[in-house]
């Protein structure tokens, strides 16, 4: 017969008195943060008779104590004893049979069709046409060379980001003030170009080295059919304001229905990397409120160190609520990993630690850093040093220290709703990655515009990569193959 004893919040000596006396050490005084743990009888009591077992407290009151504030609070001087006698006799019968988990709900049969369907969705486009007019044009480039960039139609998509810095704006005359039209040199007319959306912003990069999320203003959104070859004019349903001293980053996209035939722009060589451009379908997770991801991460320790990083946009509309926008719990679902982003309060707290408590720290943030703008985020701890940060945009937003708590073992984690469900967020997440180390603040200014690949100078860190593009379900792109699944169908978009 195998005894166990659970001893929770105290220190304990248990002694055996017989012919001979066995003491079996469980806590001691420098067990400070640990709330509860199982401990064996020696293997040699197996099968042994017991008359008498003695329990042996030494209560003690220290501040460090994690769960009160005082020198000595009820976590110091209350305890809890229980003892478990397996006799090894059934009293239910054992079944096993299928389990499946759909759209984050456990079901007894999965209804599915192998039949292609399709999702349509209704939006507005709006145009401006001038009854008069008087332009100031500027010429940026010579047109010297062709490009099938930004209008590759021979691809059903595309997505391409441009810079003009300030030195070629000013070169060609433009100063501060409304840019209400942009003009295309058309050397090929190609096929149409649907959904063709421009989006503007000022930038303080001078080269292009992958793409750029957040602070950008559409200006344009219509299906669009060029007229032929020479300049084509686009009139900007919202015009740009330029403030006449910054580089501006151009963003250029497209969708048709299927492949066509290339447009042909005249262009001009630069020096540096100006221009970046894809096929690819890039997409974001869109979360409303009540919906949210299972993350397949069970069992996953993460021991001292973690970065969560994501780009997020909240929806103004809803928040600020109290809200989790994710949550890892252990396997007696207490809180592992979270962030409240933000609570109702309006403050974002990043926890994180093992046991019932957990280490945190916390800030107040404005308006715009919680919804109706993309900002990219990076939460990181490192129990060997104490320190948990926030990063906003690349650079140290908050940090605390002192924060020594181990992370431990992820049995069930969510992206979107706290582990029960209960604190839901609501907003666009794009790029989102959990990470085994803390990473460098360069490295996560250096990283955070770029997809991740095997050159980052972590990337055997990398637990789990979702960039949501070209699938309409969450897909891994680490090597771990830790795939998400949305509570309900059309979550990702582009």
């Amino acid at each position: 017969m195998r005894k166990l004893l659970l001893l929770t919040f105290f220190i304990v000596n248990l002694s055996v008195f017989g012919q001979d006396t066995i003491s079996v050490q469980t806590f001691t005084y420098d067990s400070i943060s640990t709330r509860r743990a199982m401990f064996d009888f020696p293997d040699e009591l197996q099968g042994q008779r017991f008359e008498k077992v003695l329990l042996y407290y030494n209560l003690k009151c220290s501040p460090l104590t994690p769960w009160d504030s005082y020198n000595c609070g009820e976590w110091d001087y209350l305890t809890n004893t229980t003892i478990f006698n397996h006799t090894g006799v059934y009293d239910s019968i054992e079944v096993q049979g299928p389990e499946f988990l759909v759209n984050g709900e456990d079901v007894p049969t999965v209804a599915y069709t192998t039949n292609p369907y399709y999702h349509y969705y209704q939006n507005y486009q709006y145009f401006i046409n001038y009854s008069s007019q008087v332009d100031n044009d500027y010429a940026i480039g010579s047109g010297t060379v062709t490009t099938m960039n930004p209008f590759g139609t021979a691809n059903d998509r595309q997505h391409t980001q441009l810079l003009w810095t300030a030195n070629e704006l000013l070169a060609a005359g433009v100063t501060a003030g409304d840019i209400a039209k942009l003009r295309f040199d058309v050397a090929t007319l190609g096929s149409s170009l649907n959904n063709l959306t421009i989006k503007i912003k000022h930038t303080s990069s001078t080269t292009v080295t992958g793409y750029e999320v957040g602070g950008f203003s559409t200006v344009y959104h219509l299906n669009t059919t060029l007229s032929g070859s020479g300049i084509q004019t686009i009139n900007l349903t919202n015009p740009f304001y330029y403030n006449g001293t910054d580089n501006l980053l151009i963003d250029i996209s497209y969708h048709n229905a299927g492949a066509g035939v290339n447009t042909i722009l005249n262009a001009t060589n630069t020096i540096d990397n100006s221009v970046v451009t894809t096929s690819e379908n890039l997409g974001l997770l869109n979360i409303d409120a009540g919906n949210h991801v299972e993350v397949d991460l069970d069992d996953y320790d993460f021991q001292g160190q973690v970065t969560i990083a994501f780009w997020a946009n909240g929806d103004a509309t809803y928040l600020p609520a109290n809200t989790s926008v994710i949550e890892g719990l252990d396997s007696i679902n207490q809180r592992m990993l979270n962030i409240h982003f933000p609570w109702s309060n309006s403050r974002m707290y990043w926890d994180a630690g093992a046991g019932s408590g957990y280490d945190r720290i916390d800030k107040a943030a404005t308006a715009n850093e919680i919804s109706n703008n993309w900002n990219h985020w990076a939460f990181t701890k490192q129990q060997s040093t104490g320190e948990m940060k926030i990063y906003k945009n690349g650079v140290l937003w908050h940090s605390g220290n002192g924060l020594t708590r181990t992370i431990g073992t992820v049995n069930k984690f969510r992206i979107g709703t706290s582990g029960n469900g209960s604190f839901d967020y609501a907003g666009k997440i794009d790029e989102f990655q959990i990470w085994n180390a803390e990473l460098p603040a360069a490295t996560i200014a250096n990283w955070m515009n770029q997809k991740i690949t095997t050159a980052h100078p972590n990337y055997n860190n990398l637990v789990l990569y979702y960039d949501f593009d070209n699938s309409q379900h969450i897909i891994d792109k680490s090597v771990n193959n830790r795939n998400g699944m949305t509570t309900t169908p059309g979550m990702v978009v582009p």
